[in-house]
């Protein structure tokens, strides 16, 4: 009877060691995190895998990434900012666009979400003259091909967009419009040609344009 006691006692004290350990773990990346008090810090909730579709210069790509949802913190905010953030850090965008004779003082930063209307298409611009003049041409000149992207939000009074650069400066624009960015090389929220959820949800695209155009609706 005695060892029986004895053997509940021990396994009670290590479940007790375990529960305690687990509790320090799983409070460390909260510490690390939070710098506000306990009371008013507001940490990440709930995880969601996204597909966004890169645009780079070597092709569109599906990319999948895991977002972190805060209390307050919408899915359209998320895979909005995830966007710019992935498109301010893409190094091979940056390294074309500096190596390609545009430079990044050339370009636009542009940054959009709405609901409504989501579209994405490339057009391909036949170079052959310039390739028979100069033969040494690399082949991949022979066709240029140049990614749009194109919003419409028309009745959302909610939807922005932001574009900044070295000449332009920065504008931004909010409620129902449609914007036009030509030359993209970037981050949208959707796969495919169209967003269907773009309809539902405040759906956008960040990333680098060579020309864009915005218009009040």
């Amino acid at each position: 009877m005695q060892k029986t006691i004895n053997k509940i006692g021990a396994i009670s004290l290590v479940l007790l060691f375990l529960l305690l350990g687990l509790s320090t773990i799983s409070a460390l990346p909260i510490q690390d995190k939070c710098t506000t008090p306990v009371e008013t810090c507001t940490t990440a909730l709930t995880t969601q895998t996204v597909t966004l579709l890169r645009h780079a210069p070597s092709g569109i790509f599906p990319v999948k990434v895991e977002l972190q949802l805060e209390e307050d913190q919408s899915l359209s905010d998320a895979i909005f900012e995830k966007c710019c953030e992935l498109a301010q850090n893409d190094q091979e965008i940056l390294d074309f666009l500096n190596g390609s004779g545009f430079n990044l003082s050339l370009v636009s930063f542009i940054q959009s979400r709405g609901r409504g209307f989501h579209f994405d298409f490339k057009i391909r611009i036949p170079m052959k003259k310039l390739y028979e003049i100069y033969p040494n041409v690399p082949p991949h000149y022979k066709v240029i091909k140049f990614p749009i992207v194109i919003g419409r939000y028309a009745f959302d009074n909610k939807a922005k967009t932001i574009t900044s650069s070295v000449i332009g400066g920065r504008n931004s624009i909010n409620g129902s419009h449609s914007v036009m960015a030509i030359g993209f090389y970037g981050y949208t929220g959707w796969m495919g040609m169209v967003s269907y959820r773009g309809f539902l949800i405040r759906n956008g695209f960040a990333g680098f344009t060579l020309l864009n155009k915005v218009t009040e609706i």
